[in-house]
């Protein structure tokens, strides 16, 4: 016979259960509003492209195809400088960073830095190079140590040999599509804005427990819960992707201006929101590699994203406790001793946050149809033409991408049979446009679903233990930013 105290706790837990559930649900249709508004789903729509077509036309998601090429003079696509700082050799490096080099975009940089020339980043950076040897690529090790963050003391290395004005920094374990920089380019030539962001999802590096459970992390809670910030007026910065033109750089005191911080792309957002101006999210999601095959590397990364935000915002990280409606679920089973009702919640609540889960699995599939969809059937021959890109939507043959070998691109950018030299396949596996779409949508592994709500709920208890923590191989103290005050610089 449970007492009166244990009832009414049993009875808050399940109704935060039902709160975190109806956050889940929230999140997921923010998912779908915000993948319907894609270019990608924009154009289907306008082609009037539906089930009719696929059933007439089926091929495989490798099969999909990018927009067709970009010149200079269409629409607002400034040169742009990527910088990529990279830290050793990471599972899928050479595939992520293929990826970039690969654009759809008529005129782009790619400077990749190392702070020691030992760095095992370098050996593929080299087979990068010689996979895209038209596209510019500049690389820079330099050990200068300018502050605590290594990362932004690379990103100040490395500046020095950007060419363009609009800069893109990328986290080395990013994959994105062929379209990815035009759509940063257009988002940022939108009036008012200073910082462009994207959202991401977690793609495994393999079939991993360890891995699937950060993949859902990021795909199924992170991502749904960065929308639902952003319908409640903030406007954060989401550092895996972070596009600004330089003036704007110099205007908030330059990369030395986070040098200090840890969480040096919310401190970059502050800044240029202190400004005036806008921060906003790209139409476009990558996927970053959850590289972590051992549970206890998992939660050492997972306990670094918890600290840093608990840091920066206490009370919305507290608040945050009530998105992981299975612990709730399980905390009522246990104080009501298993009555039958907290079963029945707890079923219900995996039922719930499952479909939310695969609700938002179907949202982003709008970003793997690219416009024009699955594309026409080949050329009569086979293949898809010799040294050409085609356009579904028109048909029309346009020239491949400069930085494309001629004759190489159309096997590696549509998936034709022969295998290029510059082609993105993962090792021993499918190509990168497959492992992209599993990236964008990764399933959820619904059995999962309760284990990962209470690794979530015991990382969050753990992360107020403490605000050290470790970060490639660095023990780092967590500091909370004061008021953003731009142009005002951190001191070496």
């Amino acid at each position: 016979m449970i007492g009166p105290a244990a009832v009414i706790l049993a009875g808050f837990a399940a109704v935060a259960a039902g709160t975190g559930l109806v956050q889940a649900l929230a999140g997921a249709v923010l998912v779908g509003r915000f993948a319907a508004k894609s270019p990608a789903a924009a154009e289907r729509e306008r082609l009037g492209e539906g089930d009719a077509y696929r059933t007439r036309h089926p091929q495989p998601p490798s099969m999909r195809v990018a927009p067709h090429p970009r010149t200079a003079g269409e629409g607002d696509y400034p040169p742009i400088t990527v910088l990529k700082p990279l830290h050793g050799d990471e599972p899928l490096l050479e595939q992520a960073l293929a990826s970039v080099c690969a654009q759809d975009y008529p005129d782009f940089q790619v400077v990749f830095g190392v702070q020691e020339p030992t760095d095992k980043a370098l050996p593929v950076v080299a087979r990068i190079r010689a996979r895209f040897p038209k596209c510019d690529i500049a690389v820079v090790v330099d050990p200068a140590w300018h502050g605590a963050n290594a990362k932004v003391g690379n990103l100040i290395n490395m500046l020095p040999r950007a060419k363009h004005a609009v800069l893109a920094i990328a986290d080395s374990d990013l994959h994105v599509q062929p379209d990815y920089l035009a759509r940063l380019a257009e988002t940022l030539a939108e009036p008012g804005t200073g910082l462009v962001t994207t959202l991401y999802t977690g793609l495994p590096a393999a079939n991993r427990v360890a891995q699937q459970l950060g993949a859902t992390q990021i795909t199924h809670y992170f991502l749904p819960g960065a929308l639902l910030a952003r319908a409640m007026g903030r406007q954060d910065c989401l550092g895996a992707t972070m596009v600004l033109r330089r003036a704007t750089l110099d205007r908030i005191g330059g990369l030395r201006a986070l040098v200090g911080h840890l969480a040096d792309d919310q401190v970059l957002g502050r800044l240029v929101a202190a400004l005036g101006l806008a921060v906003r999210l790209a139409p476009t999601v990558p996927a970053t590699t959850v590289p972590e095959a051992r549970l206890r590397d998992l939660l050492r990364h997972e306990l670094r994203w918890a600290r840093t935000i608990r840091a920066l915002e206490p009370a919305a990280f507290a608040a945050s406790v009530l998105q992981y409606p299975l612990f709730w679920a399980m905390l009522a089973m246990l104080l009501s001793e298993g009555a039958a009702w907290s079963f029945g919640v707890f079923f219900l609540g995996w039922a719930g946050r499952a479909l939310a889960a695969v609700w938002v699995d179907r949202a982003l599939e709008q970003f793997l149809v690219i416009p024009g969809g699955y594309p026409p059937p080949p050329l009569e021959g086979g293949g898809w033409g010799e040294g050409c890109a085609q356009s579904p939507s028109s048909g029309v043959r346009a020239p491949l991408p400069n930085h494309l070998p001629q004759g190489e691109g159309e096997d590696n950018r549509r998936g034709g049979g022969g295998r290029a030299p510059d082609d993105l396949r993962l090792d021993g596996g499918p190509n990168l446009a497959d492992a992209v779409a599993q990236g964008l949508a990764f399933p959820c592994p619904v059995w999962l679903l309760p284990l990962r709500d209470l690794i979530s709920v015991g990382v969050m208890l753990f992360s107020y233990a403490g605000r050290r923590v470790e970060w490639r191989g660095q023990h780092l103290t967590v500091d909370t930013p004061g008021p953003a005050t731009p142009g005002l610089t951190t001191p070496e």
